[in-house]
């Protein structure tokens, strides 16, 4: 069952950035495929008798659930747009932008997520946009 999905557009990602968190041991690198739009996470949740899933594009990780419940499996993939993410999505970065310009965004880069969900499947989502070039 499909829990969670992060969707980030290819030219949402920057050259030159440097990470200002915390080291992050066991970080995995998830290689974008060359003709595609966006990289895609899942997070998928099995059943507790569900093996190995050999049918996913690139396996970020497979997690224990609690209590025997099964496993969660994040995912990645790739896919393509129909239009442009920024097109898909302008009156909600416009709403974004407003209300961090309203909270006092001194304008450095940085990123901001849209979340949100899918009315028929039931996940989660979340598309993450980059703060380093003018809205």
């Amino acid at each position: 069952m499909l829990a969670a999905r992060i969707a980030v557009a290819l030219d949402e990602l920057r050259s030159g950035w440097v990470e200002r968190a915390r080291n992050r041991p066991g970080l995995v690198e998830i290689p974008p495929t060359e003709g595609y739009d966006v990289v895609v996470v899942d997070l998928l949740l099995l059943a507790p008798d569900v093996g190995p899933v050999n049918d996913v594009s690139f396996t970020v990780g497979r997690l224990a659930r609690g209590g025997g419940a099964g496993a969660a499996l994040l995912v990645a993939h790739s896919k393509s747009l129909q239009e442009p993410i920024r097109a898909t999505f302008s009156a909600a970065i416009a709403e974004a932008m407003d209300g961090l310009r309203a909270s006092g965004w001194d304008g450095s880069p940085g990123r901001f997520v849209i979340p949100g969900h899918d009315p028929v499947e039931g996940y989660l989502s979340q598309v993450e946009f980059a703060l380093d070039r003018p809205l």
